[in-house]
């Protein structure tokens, strides 16, 4: 069992915790498989960065669109390759951030009703 998911398993046991946020790491990334069973197991609801953490099980993610992330990644090389210093690149914030609802999740924690959210959302999972 992983270290962070003896923490969620501490976490629910000794207090009244209501829900979950996982941060973004590379730590919550490795261990995501394991977060999100055990953030089930407890009906735990859960909010994580990164859609493949709804995508693995978990209830719901809210973060930057990482594919919109990668095209501009893309640009930066362009230019770099055309001769631009890259300390002259400006740094650019994400513009384009996605909300996705895995529905079967909802369900089996007890939320029925997801359709004002997953009706705003472009792709929830279900």
């Amino acid at each position: 069992m992983s270290p962070l998911a003896q923490n969620i398993k501490y976490w629910r046991t000794s207090s009244l915790a209501a829900g979950l946020i996982v941060p973004v790491s590379a730590r919550s990334v490795l261990y995501r498989e394991a977060i999100v069973a055990h953030a089930a197991a407890h009906r735990l609801p859960s909010v994580y960065a990164y859609r493949s953490f709804v995508k693995a099980g978990g209830l719901l993610s809210y973060g930057p669109d990482l594919i919109d992330q990668y095209r501009g990644a893309a640009g930066y090389v362009d230019r770099i390759l055309r001769g631009e210093k890259p300390a002259d690149l400006p740094v650019q914030a994400p513009t384009k951030y996605e909300l996705v609802i895995n529905l079967k999740t909802a369900k089996t924690i007890g939320y029925r009703d997801w359709r004002p959210i997953s009706c705003a959302g472009k792709s929830p999972l279900s």
